[in-house]
């Protein structure tokens, strides 16, 4: 009866230009392949036990970093969404009262900037066109012979 187990190969490999470097979780999962199969035939291999209960202890350091990253990471993508919400409601907020200012103020009211907003530009009158449009040209015949 044998106790060994394979490693798992990791959920997500490495894509891209990261191909051929070892993850994180790839290195965790290769250790704990190494850890679970030599568990049982230490008992054999007496020389290994110190360096084999130093590995176990890094071993398991590295599961409570992978473990505590998960859980920041966790953190850090509900962080990002709670931006994003706070962000979207200050941006509409922030569109009615200038909106609102502009609606009492006049759109360009110097009185804006002491609310921190830009009055529209006054700018030059726009350029007045002709009433009549320009004539056409006479299109001359062509003798027929």
């Amino acid at each position: 009866m044998s106790t060994s187990t394979v490693a798992k190969t990791p959920v997500h490999p490495a894509k891209g230009n990261q191909q051929g470097q070892t993850t994180f979780a790839a290195k965790i999962d290769r250790w704990r392949g190494l850890n679970n199969n030599l568990a049982p035939q230490m008992d054999q291999l007496p020389q290994f036990k110190e360096a084999f209960a130093q590995f176990q202890a890094v071993l398991t350091q590295a599961q409570a970093l992978r473990d505590r990253m998960k859980v920041i990471q966790g953190d850090a993508n509900e962080a990002i969404q709670q931006r994003a919400a706070v962000f979207a409601a200050g941006d509409e907020l922030f569109s009615r009262l200038s909106h609102a200012l502009k609606a009492v103020h006049g759109p360009q009211s110097g009185r804006l900037k002491d609310f921190g907003l830009k009055p529209l530009k006054t700018g030059r009158p726009k350029k007045k066109t002709p009433t009549d449009p320009p004539a056409a040209p006479e299109v001359s015949a062509a003798p027929k012979e």
